[in-house]
């Protein structure tokens, strides 16, 4: 009884177990029922989201399409209030004019535009890595940022424009044609013109880096007209380019290299200036220096030293095969040409340069070639007597060539030698001149004092055979009309001449004649005299 008792007690308590358990496992099942659904839910409501981002987020997409490219046919790209990023590593390409007119355009990447980019809000590069390419105009009228990226520019003649400068970070310059400036531009790190023509124009180009490469170029240079230039900073010693040209009127490649004397920051600028410098009122013929005659009239320089005072080097490169060969540099200051002192050639790109140095004078920016004025010496005054001859030995010392010429006269013998022979009648004065290959003129002038009796006879002579004073003639040299007749004391001719150069030998008929002394008459005049003389005298023969 008492065990059946147990039993049953044991069996109910089970039973409470078991209702216990079935009861829990349905609350438990309904919790997880429960949370099932709240997951259901929340699945559903993120899938809702989703889906609502997706949609917003290709509405937005759809929507700065829209304002992209309001013109498929023009395939311009606007933007018109988006922000448009371009990752690092991306790339968007525009077939057409990219247009940034109210939104943010931010590039970390790379965007290559087959047209314009023109910025009216603002515009960015972003790292290393950022470039904008372009084959038409850069117009910036907003907010150009350039980070550290690249800005290349090669299509045909394109435009550097808008109404705000743009500094760029990296400039490249390719494809062909010129590129154009109709505003100020700067460079912070690396220009590279390559093969191009940048033509400023009244404007400035900065090149902002100091580093001596942060130029890099095969065949390109800048042309400038009126004030504007192209300005390089500088912190060393050595030789910075300045690759001035122009394709106006006759092309020319000119540049100059300027070489600091210290490592200070300085600023210079450089314009080529391709025309006659008669043309901005530097007058060629208004020349204040002992030194300079001819001003070049092809072409001269505008130079700038717009940062800094210290000295520098300055070289002005020519073509002698174009330019002819000049000597010397002129600086235009108060209204005339000056010197820039001595000069030194060089060469380099092919071309010759003059360069001057230590120069600290910008107050004038108008610098050109010029040549030296030529030495030319007559010759020291002489005196002679009447009837004698003597020559003339100028000296003549310049690099431009040239041919002397004397004064016209009978007593010179050679007009346009520098060494001539004079037979002067008259106390004369000669002058003669030369004219470089440059048309710059030097004159000197030099006298000869005439002197003494008109005809210079010998009083004796000795023909012995031994080549001194073996024949009686004049000394004088310079007869245009000439007869010597020498006769003995009874009245016999025995010689007869009418050259000066043939004297007698003091024989007859081939028979020496005695010592004695024998009469003679001359008739004669000078060349150039135009009138004639009679001379007589006697001579002694002594054996």
């Amino acid at each position: 009884m008492a065990v059946g008792l147990w039993l049953l007690a044991v069996g109910l308590w089970l039973l409470a177990v078991g209702l216990w358990l079935l009861a829990k496992s349905k609350k438990q099942k309904a919790i997880s029922q429960k949370l099932k659904a709240k997951s259901q839910k929340l699945k559903a409501k993120s899938q809702k989201l989703k889906a609502k981002k997706k949609k917003e987020k290709l509405k937005k997409i759809t929507y700065i399409l829209i304002l992209f490219c309001a013109n498929l046919t023009a395939q311009t790209l606007y933007n018109n209030g988006s922000s448009l990023n371009v990752k690092e590593g991306g790339v968007l390409f525009v077939n057409g004019d990219f247009q940034n007119n109210t939104g943010n355009t931010q590039n970390e990447g790379e965007v290559t535009v087959a047209g314009s980019i023109i910025n009216n809000d603002d515009i960015s590069g972003v790292g290393l890595d950022s470039k904008y390419e372009l084959t038409g105009d850069w117009i910036n009228n907003g907010i150009f940022t350039a980070g550290q990226g690249i800005v290349l520019m090669n299509g045909n003649n394109e435009l550097i424009a808008g109404s705000q400068s743009s500094t760029f970070y990296n400039l490249v310059l390719d494809g062909g044609g010129i590129k154009t400036q109709t505003i100020n531009a700067f460079v912070e790190n690396q220009l590279n013109l390559n093969a191009i023509e940048l033509a400023t124009e009244t404007y400035n180009l900065y090149l902002q880096n100091p580093d001596i490469n942060a130029l890099q170029l095969t065949s390109g240079f800048v042309s400038s007209l009126e004030n504007g230039a192209f300005y390089r900073e500088t912190n060393a010693e050595a030789d910075y380019l300045f690759p001035t040209g122009s394709s106006i009127n006759s092309p020319r490649y000119r540049p100059v290299e300027i070489r600091p004397e210290t490592t200070n920051l300085q600023e210079y600028g450089v314009r080529f200036v391709n025309n006659d410098p008669d043309f901005e009122g530097y007058d060629r013929e208004s020349i204040q220096s002992d030194t300079l005659c001819t001003i070049n009239p092809a072409f001269y320089h505008h130079l700038y030293h717009t940062k800094g005072t210290d000295a520098a080097d300055i070289a002005l490169y020519f073509d002698e095969s174009e330019d002819m060969s000049w000597s010397r540099i002129g600086h235009w200051k108060g209204g005339a040409w000056l010197s820039t002192g001595p000069s030194y050639i060089g060469s380099n790109f092919g071309l010759t340069s003059l360069s001057f140095l230590s120069w600290t004078d910008f107050d004038s920016r108008a610098f050109a070639l010029a040549s030296e004025r030529p030495y030319l010496n007559a010759g020291e005054n002489q005196e002679i007597k009447l009837g004698q001859i003597t020559f003339l030995d100028a000296e003549f010392d310049g690099q431009n060539g040239g041919s002397p010429v004397w004064d016209e006269t009978a007593f010179l013998e050679c007009l346009t030698c520098l060494d001539t022979k004079a037979t002067p009648v008259k106390t004369t004065t000669f002058g003669i001149e030369l004219t470089d290959n440059f048309g710059c003129t030097v004159r000197d002038e030099v006298t000869v004092f005439v002197n003494g009796e008109l005809i210079l006879m010998p009083t004796g002579f000795t023909p012995n055979g031994d080549n001194v004073n073996d024949v009686f003639r004049p000394f004088n040299e310079i007869f245009d009309d000439y007869h010597l007749a020498v006769y003995n004391r009874w009245g016999q001719k025995l010689f007869d001449s009418y050259d000066p150069d043939t004297g007698w030998d003091g024989t007859f008929n081939g028979k020496q004649q005695d010592t004695g002394v024998y009469i003679y008459d001359l008739e004669y005049s000078f060349i150039g005299e135009g009138r004639t003389r009679f001379y007589q005298g006697n001579v002694t023969l002594v054996r």
